[in-house]
């Protein structure tokens, strides 16, 4: 009796193959970014932002209503950073429908007041004074949740 070298089938090598496939395409996953390995997948997030600031405000979290930084990715692929006060107060970001928060005291200084990384700036029209922040072509007026100096 003749002994051979023990055979693979066809279907064993086959799925040897696609488990290999699969295990390099997770650690290009986790080493490069998921973002990066597929970005037709990326999604909005508005409802998860627009939820998370009901929630903030539900259970009056100051921190994370006002000053927590969120990061909003419409359809269209637009994408702000800014807290949930700012998305609550500029008319701009009224289409995402973030509720505000009248529990909450959310007001700072102009200069602390940020979209995009872009801080606010003070300006007078006229006798009113107004922040805005300047981010490209949008203009943001956040004058609503600004304080002053006293004059």
């Amino acid at each position: 009796m003749q002994k051979r070298g023990q055979e693979l089938s066809t279907a064993t090598i086959i799925l040897i193959v696609l488990g290999v496939i699969v295990l390099v395409v997770l650690a290009l996953g986790f080493f490069i970014g998921w973002d990066k390995l597929t970005p037709w997948l990326s999604r909005d997030n508005v409802d998860s932002v627009v939820k998370g600031c009901a929630l903030a405000c539900s259970t009056d979290a100051t921190y994370d209503f006002c000053t927590k930084v969120r990061t909003l990715k419409d359809a269209e692929k637009k994408e702000f950073k800014t807290t949930c006060a700012v998305f609550s107060a500029v008319d701009d970001f009224n289409e995402y429908s973030v509720t505000s928060c009248p529990a909450l005291n959310c007001k700072k200084p102009c200069e602390e007041i940020m979209v995009n990384e872009k801080a606010g700036v003070l300006s007078k029209e006229g006798e009113v004074d107004k922040c805005k922040i300047t981010d490209g072509t949008e203009i943001y007026d956040v004058t609503s949740i600004a304080t002053f100096p006293n004059k």
